[in-house]
C-alpha cells in the first residue's frame, strides 16, 4: 500500500508531517528521525514535509525493487552503485512516491563512481523529472536519512562500509545542478532611505489611504528592517514578545493557535530568539499599539500585534500574505523589486558593515564568532551555514570596492 504523508498533532498542539504507511501507523524509522533530527534541529513544518516526501520517495522505489532501506542499512550491506544511481534517478523523477517505480533492471552494469557516464544511459523523459534544484534536493534528503541509519549501525567496520553509499548517493545530488548563484543581496543603503522616505505616513508619495494603514505599514516595514525576522514571525508576534523595557522582540516556535481566525497561520521557520531593538522601532510600536491598534474593538479579542484597519473583518490579524501585499504596493511605487524577505538580506549586509566597522576601530571580531552571533540573531542553528553565504557576498563587494579603487588609481593620471 503507497505511503502518505499526514500532519500528526503533537501533545503540545504542535503539528508533525508524518509518513504514514498502512493508512494508519506512521512508519518507526522516518517518525523517529523526523522528531529527533529534523524537529530538534528547528526545522520548519514544510521543510520537515519535504524531507519526508524525499523519504517517501526513496522507500516506493526499494519497495518496487522488492528491498528495505533500513534492513539494508542495519545489516551493513548498503547499496550497491548501480542501485544507487537507480534511485538518484527515481528521486528526481515527478511524483515518483505516486506511481508505481520501474524495478531496477538486473542487467545493469556497475557505474563509476561520478555517475555521469551511468545518468547518459539512463533513460530520461524530459517531461517527468523535477526541476534540477528539487531533484537534487530529494536525493539530498533521501542521503541524510540513510546517513542517520547508518549512524546506528554498530557492527565492526558496517559504518565504514554504509559511509559509501551515503557518499554515493550524496554526490548525484550534484549532477544536474546550476552553478553556484550570487550570492544574496539586500537594499542598496539608497533603496533603503528611498524605501523609508516613501513609507513615511505623511509622505504624498505612500500608497495607503488612512492614517491607521500608514501607521501600521510604517512599524510593519520598520519591524522588519531593523530585526530580520521574516514575515511568518512578524504576523505570529504578540503584544507580550516586545519589551520596551529591555528594547527586545522576543520571536517564538509556537505550535498553531485554534483561536486563530486566519486561514493561513504564521509559522516561524527559524529557532526562537530574542532579538535586540532600537528607541526609534520601539516608539513606532508603541504608538501603533496604544493609537491605532487600541482603535479596533475586536483587536481586544486576541493578542497579534498587527491588524487589518478596514475591509471585511477590522482588528483581525494581519496575515502573512496581506504582509506580502504592502510590499507589493510600495514595489510599484518605488521601482524596483521588493518583497518582505528582502530586508531580511539587507539586514544581513547591515550587520557585515557594522562587524567590519568595529575592525576598523580595532575591535575586530573573530570570523567564527561573528558567525555563531548571526545564526543566533537570524534563528539560525548554531551549524548552520547560511552566516558564511552573507559573509561571503559581503566579501565579494569589498573585493570589488577595493579593485574599483585600484583600477581609479591605476588610470587617474592618463
Amino acid at each position: 500500500m503507497p505511503e502518505t504523508i499526514r500532519r500528526i498533532k503533537l501533545p503540545g498542539g504542535e503539528t508533525l508531517p508524518a509518513l504514514v504507511e498502512s493508512g494508519s501507523a506512521p512508519a518507526p524509522e522516518p517518525i523517529r528521525y523526523a522528531i529527533s533530527i529534523l524537529r530538534n534541529a528547528g526545522r520548519a513544518e514544510n521543510t520537515i514535509e519535504a524531507h519526508m516526501r524525499a523519504i517517501a520517495a526513496a522507500r516506493a522505489w526499494a519497495r518496487s525493487n522488492g528491498l528495505s532501506l533500513e534492513a539494508r542499512m542495519a545489516t551493513g550491506a548498503g547499496l550497491e552503485l548501480r542501485e544507487v544511481e537507480s534511485l538518484s534517478h527515481a528521486l528526481k523523477a515527478t511524483r515518483v512516491a505516486d506511481r508505481t517505480v520501474r524495478p531496477l533492471e538486473a542487467d545493469v552494469l556497475p557505474l563509476s563512481r561520478s555517475g555521469k557516464e551511468a545518468h547518459r544511459r539512463l533513460p530520461h523523459d524530459r517531461d517527468e523529472m523535477l526541476e534540477p534544484r528539487t531533484g537534487a534536493n530529494r536525493v539530498r534528503f533521501a542521503a541524510g536519512y540513510l546517513d542517520w541509519l547508518a549512524s546506528h549501525n554498530r557492527a565492526a567496520g558496517s559504518r565504514e562500509l554504509l559511509r559509501g553509499t551515503v557518499e554515493a548517493l550524496a554526490a548525484r545530488a550534484k549532477v544536474g545542478t546550476r552553478q553556484a548563484s550570487e550570492p544574496r543581496k539586500g537594499l542598496s543603503p539608497e533603496q533603503r532611505d528611498r524605501l523609508f522616505a516613501v513609507i513615511d505616513p505623511s509622505s504624498p508619495e505612500n500608497p495607503f489611504g488612512g492614517e491607521a494603514v500608514r501607521y501600521r505599514n510604517l512599524a510593519v516595514v520598520a519591524c522588519l528592517d531593523e530585526s530580520g525576522m521574516r514575515r511568518g514571525e512578524l504576523s505570529g508576534l504578540k503584544i507580550p514578545d516586545i519589551d520596551f523595557g529591555k528594547l527586545t522582540i522576543a520571536i517564538h516556535r509556537r505550535p498553531p493557535d485554534p483561536r486563530d481566525p486566519r486561514q493561513e497561520k504564521p509559522k516561524t521557520k527559524t529557532g526562537a530568539r530574542p532579538v535586540p531593538i532600537g528607541p526609534d522601532l520601539a516608539d513606532i510600536l508603541f504608538a501603533y499599539l496604544s493609537v491605532w491598534r487600541r482603535a479596533e474593538p475586536a483587536a481586544r479579542m486576541h493578542g497579534y500585534v498587527f491588524v487589518s484597519h478596514g475591509g471585511r473583518r477590522p482588528g483581525a490579524p494581519l496575515s502573512p500574505r496581506s504582509v506580502g501585499k504592502v510590499f507589493d504596493s510600495l514595489e510599484r511605487v518605488l521601482g524596483f523589486r521588493l518583497h518582505p524577505h528582502l530586508l531580511r538580506h539587507t539586514w544581513n549586509d547591515r550587520f557585515s558593515a557594522a562587524i567590519d566597522g568595529k575592525a576598523e576601530r580595532g575591535a575586530r571580531t573573530p570570523e567564527p564568532s561573528e558567525e555563531r552571533i548571526r545564526n543566533f540573531l537570524m534563528g539560525w542553528s548554531p551549524g548552520s551555514k547560511m552566516a558564511a553565504v552573507y559573509t561571503r557576498r559581503h566579501v565579494e563587494r569589498a573585493a570589488e570596492a577595493a579593485l574599483s579603487g585600484m583600477h581609479e588609481g591605476l588610470f587617474e593620471g592618463e
